[in-house]
């Protein structure tokens, strides 16, 4: 057990890890999580540092308590986030959150974290853009039980005889690789 732990490096490689229950680990590689479900980019200007929002799930408690995507969370349950702090601060089950949108208004919303599925297939259009169809799909996370949509999706595409595609993975941390091979026996064709 001793040697199992010293092979673990978390500085350097985030899978690097280990949990004493593993259905969490499942859970998370099936896309269950226990989260408010958004994810945010760290900012730093003039006026110091932000949390702006990059991401909000579908069915999560962020979405159902009207976060969106732009805004900047300043405060969490009264406390200004900082680079020390932010992650200690996101640990508690239920948080009031300040938040500024995109148009400078000040909201207040009420969050706890909770279990819900992800749904990896987070967007999916067609943008008309100089003279040709463009197929758009954000994919937040490789997951098992979503062959059929995404095979859905690209039927879609398929029929409307799309010209190019624009796979958007910004948002998407990994997962199960028998999704991505999917994805990629799709795009090739």
């Amino acid at each position: 057990l001793e040697y199992f732990y010293s092979l673990l490096n978390t500085e350097k490689d985030r899978y690097s890890y280990v949990k004493d229950n593993y259905t969490e680990i499942a859970d998370y590689w099936n896309g269950q999580m226990e989260s408010y479900g958004f994810r945010y980019k760290r900012l730093s200007d003039e006026s110091g540092y932000k949390m702006a929002v990059s991401l909000v799930l579908k069915g999560s408690p962020a979405e159902e308590a009207g976060l969106s995507r732009g805004d900047v969370i300043t405060r969490i349950d009264g406390d200004v986030p900082d680079p020390d702090n932010t992650g200690t601060l996101l640990e508690r089950k239920s948080a009031v959150f300040t938040v500024t949108t995109p148009e400078d208004s000040v909201k207040t919303l009420t969050m706890s974290k909770r279990k819900f599925q992800l749904d990896p297939l987070h967007l999916y259009t067609i943008v008309e853009w100089q003279g040709k169809k463009v197929g758009y799909l954000v994919y937040t996370q490789f997951l098992f039980n979503y062959e059929e949509e995404t095979r859905r999706i690209f039927q879609y595409f398929k029929e409307n005889k799309i010209d190019e595609m624009v796979m958007d993975l910004r948002f998407n941390p990994g997962g199960v690789t028998p999704n991505a091979e999917v994805i990629a026996s799709l795009l090739a064709p």
